[in-house]
């Protein structure tokens, strides 16, 4: 347990260092280094000093599950092996999700992680297409 506490600490504590991002809430990024850290306690395969980044990233472009792999669901590192298999083979079945909330009903994920992943993916019919307007994109466009 006392491993547990040492790894969240010493993530909060590399969050301390690095620069705010403009648009990303750091209390859901430390929350979900928090949770990885418990998740994996003193698992030294686990490199928990990159997350700030990974969780910055998915945040501002979410993963989209409609068009993702197993791959990239598991660089979250929120999520096990059987949760990303359900996720996936649930797409294959039945086809692609329609929201974020039909993984409420898919065997093996709960609530817990769902709200663990919600603010790193999203759900799209198109992968390419944007919801945003054109107004929107123009006033807060990045590139």
């Amino acid at each position: 347990m006392n491993r547990w506490w040492a790894a969240g600490s010493a993530a909060v504590l590399c969050l301390a260092g690095r620069a705010q991002v403009e648009g990303v809430p750091r209390d859901v990024i430390e929350q979900r280094i928090e949770a990885a850290a418990e998740k994996f306690g003193g698992d030294a395969d686990v490199d928990l000093t990159n997350l700030f980044e990974v969780f910055t990233d998915h945040y501002l472009n979410p993963i989209d599950l409609n068009h993702t792999n197993a791959q990239e669901l598991s660089n979250l590192i929120l999520l096990n092996d059987a949760q990303i298999g359900s996720i996936l083979t649930h797409i294959k079945r039945y086809g692609k999700l329609l929201s974020v909330y039909e993984l409420q009903a898919i065997n093996g994920i709960d609530a817990y992680s769902i709200g663990l992943i919600r603010p790193f993916i999203t759900v799209r019919e198109n992968a390419r297409a944007s919801t945003a307007s054109f107004k929107e994109i123009l006033d807060q466009g990045s590139h």
